[in-house]
């Protein structure tokens, strides 16, 4: 008796909707209210589509100017990084120095190269405008002094400081392309935003060599110290928009700094400029011990460097780097000097390489895109290709 209780309850349950929908009124005898009620849902859901649908648009459009200042950059990035290469023998030989050339490229990589780890975590502490208007002005910086050195000495600091300043916006675009594109879309779209060299390569010949003879080359390296901050601006701004957006919307937390130092008047004499000095030495060394010894979580990840593919991956590279550079920085002056080739014409041939490796880059990339493997690319195409190439 208690189970057919709860069955014809749950039938009377199941049955009261139909009887209420039978009771309703028909469309003729709906009343005013409720017409407008349907009419104002209709209206609010349309509204809602709409504003979906402008929405949408407007990141896309948001993306689009975002890209366009990026690849702006990468051209600027590129066009500069070669013509001061191209200058960099004659500013050298200008000092009885040709045969430093290498060894300012050689410390200027250096140190880019260890200043990408500070870097990035500047970058999560501080955010990507900030840092990126940094780097700017690190670049800036490099330029104004190679371009009024008075000695080898002088202009291969100023190579160190370009250098790190190039390598940060470089990074910081790197970056960018990661947050915002999917895993397999990026190696295509990396290969995108160095798809610059692809022009740039034509064009900086003729610059350089029209700067070397009617401007001389300080000039034609000064003229950078313009054209960086001016050619950046919109994506910096862009960038602190997007930023200031974020901290209104609750997404971002304005951070307080209280770094003030003017009260350090006495500079190195001061003592906690002593301590800094001394203890900052000492804990590197300490973080150092402390991350081989003592951490259980270690702030660089060294498993990933002991297995075989990450280790043998960072060994190719650096025999690739190294034979790279034993012989391209002074191929350009041989050029010059031995076959009598003019700089655009010498620019033509020491090129020959950006433009296969930015072309394959993005062949690459679309390849990656469409199977979502690189091994197989790797092993059967680009070792082969490197093989027969250090053979002959």
């Amino acid at each position: 008796m208690a189970w057919a209780k709860v069955a014809h309850s749950r039938k009377h349950d199941e049955e009261a909707p139909v009887v209420e929908e039978l009771a309703r009124p028909s469309n003729d005898d709906e009343t005013p209210a409720s017409k407008d009620i349907e009419t104002l849902a209709a209206d609010f859901e349309q509204e809602k589509s709409d504003g979906e649908l402008d929405q949408g648009v407007q990141a896309v459009q948001a993306m689009t100017q975002v890209w366009t200042r990026i690849w702006l950059i990468s051209s600027i990035q590129a066009f500069s990084s070669c013509i001061i290469s191209t200058l960099t023998p004659f500013v050298t030989s200008s000092f009885q120095s040709h045969s430093l050339t290498a060894t300012t490229s050689i410390v200027s990589n250096l140190v880019s190269g260890l200043i990408i780890l500070p870097y990035a975590k500047l970058m999560s502490l501080w955010g990507r405008p900030q840092s990126f208007s940094i780097m700017i002005f690190i670049v800036t910086a490099g330029i104004i002094m190679m371009a009024g050195c008075n000695n080898v000495r002088t202009y291969a600091a100023a190579q160190v400081i370009y250098g790190v300043g190039y390598t940060g916006i470089d990074f910081t675009t790197t970056i960018f392309i990661a947050d915002t594109s999917s895993l397999k879309s990026r190696a295509f779209m990396i290969a995108f935003a160095s798809s610059s060299y692809l022009a740039t390569v034509w064009a900086y010949g003729p610059a350089a060599q029209h700067a070397y003879e009617h401007i001389g080359p300080c000039l034609g390296l000064g003229l950078w110290a313009i054209v960086y901050p001016v050619v950046s601006l919109p994506l910096r701004a862009l960038f602190w928009n997007y930023q200031s957006k974020a901290v209104k919307q609750g997404l971002a937390k304005r951070i307080r700094r209280h770094w003030s130092i003017a009260h350090h008047y006495r500079t190195w004499k001061f003592p906690l400029i002593i301590c800094f000095l001394i203890f900052g030495g000492l804990l590197a060394i300490a973080f150092a011990a402390w991350e081989r010894f003592l951490v259980p979580t270690t702030f660089i990840p060294w498993y990933l460097i002991n297995k075989r593919t990450v280790f043998f991956t960072f060994a190719m590279v650096a025999s690739i780097y190294c034979a790279w550079y034993i012989w391209d920085s002074y191929f350009y002056s041989f050029l010059i000097v031995v076959f009598r080739e003019s700089i655009a014409h010498a620019s033509y041939t020491t090129n020959i390489y950006t433009i296969g490796s930015c072309f394959c880059a993005l062949c690459m990339g679309v390849i990656i895109r469409i199977n979502g493997r690189l091994k197989w690319q790797a092993l059967h195409l680009a070792f082969p290709l490197l093989f027969s190439e250090s053979v002959s």
